[in-house]
């Protein structure tokens, strides 16, 4: 119960603060701006992971938790650091939602969550990691209008395999991407540098009559197929047009 609350606040939420998080600036350095004033920044991709059970917490408490998660991010989106934001429903309950977010060092991560109470009552976790576009990006200048479901896939290598994938299956699954890209049957794909080694892609799709639909496009990764990546495939919901696909 306290979990389909969650995700319905979170949804709910979002759908009434999205217009506040389309302030953040463009990427890339403009010619007239000086490097002494603004340091490299690095695109860092979150996922706020499940952290202490919210069982027994009075719905009341859950609520102004929830606004002030929100808060926090109408704050990060006014100060240019924040992309985009989205909860998640993971069958799981590990992933409760994605931040993709601008910063100098990844020492400054943790101090953005610093007035989240979820993050600060350890109610969620930062788990946080470099990341890149590489098809598609995020308007940074456009408010989105409300939210919309999608498809996240999170693309891992399978503990099942000991061989690396190897050139030519890369090179197929870039092609395959591409494709589906091309065909505007994918939104984003995005290259994630763990520490860790884990996480190797996100994808994200646009929302299909069937998830079968979707399940099949993926599993025919050549990544997936040829047994180097395991694929999980679930709801995630972000704000409506903030995906920009680079050449419209």
């Amino acid at each position: 119960m306290i979990r389909l609350l969650l995700l319905c606040l979170l949804v709910v939420g979002w759908m009434l603060y999205a217009p506040a998080f389309g302030v953040a600036q463009d990427q890339d350095l403009t010619e007239t701006e000086s490097p002494e004033v603004k340091a490299p920044e690095n695109l860092y991709w979150v996922f706020l992971t499940t952290g202490k059970s919210l069982e027994g917490i009075d719905r009341d408490e859950v609520e102004a938790m929830q606004t002030e998660h929100l808060n926090n991010f109408r704050r990060l989106a006014e100060d240019g650091r924040l992309l985009t934001a989205g909860p998640m429903s993971d069958p799981e309950n590990v992933r409760r939602g994605i931040v993709i977010l601008k910063v100098a060092q990844r020492d400054e991560l943790i101090g953005m969550f610093r007035e989240d109470p979820y993050v600060k009552q350890g109610y969620m976790n930062v788990d946080a990691c470099k990341m890149q576009f590489e098809l598609g990006k995020i308007h940074t200048r456009i408010a989105p209008k409300g939210m919309e479901e999608l498809r996240i896939v999170v693309l891992e290598r399978n503990p099942e395999s000991d061989e690396e994938i190897d050139a030519a299956t890369s090179e197929q699954t870039a092609n395959y991407l591409k494709n589906l890209y091309d065909q505007k049957k994918l939104n984003l794909s995005i290259r994630l540098f763990d520490q860790k080694n884990k996480t190797q892609h996100i994808l994200v799709f646009p929302k299909l009559e069937t998830d079968e639909e979707t399940l099949e496009t993926v599993n025919q990764i050549p990544a997936v197929k040829a047994g180097f990546w395991k694929q999980e495939t679930m709801p995630l919901f972000m704000g409506k047009g903030s995906i920009d696909r680079e050449e419209e």
